[in-house]
């Protein structure tokens, strides 16, 4: 059996493991849905066996405040712990917040122009936007977002439609520039 990893609890003969549910490295529905798989590879489909996998991939700290010590972990079911963690860690958010973050997000030095591309589509999701202003939003996010002003400015001077044309001109206006300076 391998060394398991910092976050891994335990490999089974599956060559599968428990992640530890760490709320700052992982959503808790993204981490919830590892955690079933774990328990689908291994067969486990007992309640109390679930439970006891579940504390030991919690940790001490299952419930924001309040140590696994303080609570009687046999007070409550299986699914009565994944209601409370799922109250507890799913993240709330509001289109309104989402769309502010999704304006003001700008391409890192170290994104290519399709890594930006792809965070935005990605980041696009939880903004709502109505059918008829996606394609508008992913556009002028990310042409104000552009680090190379030049391509950004470039681009302001066209009549953009689709964001795949928006790509594909910053996409090649950004090639001859990098061919100039070589």
């Amino acid at each position: 059996m391998l060394e398991p990893n910092a976050g891994e609890l335990s490999q089974s003969q599956n060559d599968c493991c428990i992640r530890k549910f760490d709320p700052s490295s992982y959503e808790w529905d993204e981490w919830k849905i590892l955690f079933d798989t774990y328990l689908s590879m291994e067969g486990v489909t007992d309640d109390v066996k679930k439970l006891y996998l579940l504390i030991l991939a919690l940790g001490v700290q299952p419930f924001p405040g309040r140590s696994l010590r303080s609570q009687k972990h046999t007070e409550y079911t299986y699914d009565e712990i994944i209601l409370k963690l799922r109250t507890n860690y799913t993240r709330v958010t509001f289109a309104s917040t989402e769309r502010v973050k999704f304006f003001s997000m700008k391409q890192s030095s170290s994104q290519s122009l399709m890594d930006f591309a792809n965070q935005l589509r990605g980041n696009s999701t939880t903004c709502q936007f109505p059918g008829d202003f996606y394609e508008d939003a992913l556009i002028i996010t990310f042409v104000g977002g552009l680090l190379n002003s030049t391509v950004r400015n470039h681009l302001m001077q066209q009549e953009l439609k689709t964001f795949k044309e928006t790509l594909d001109i910053a996409t090649t206006i950004n090639s001859i520039l990098v061919q100039r300076t070589k």
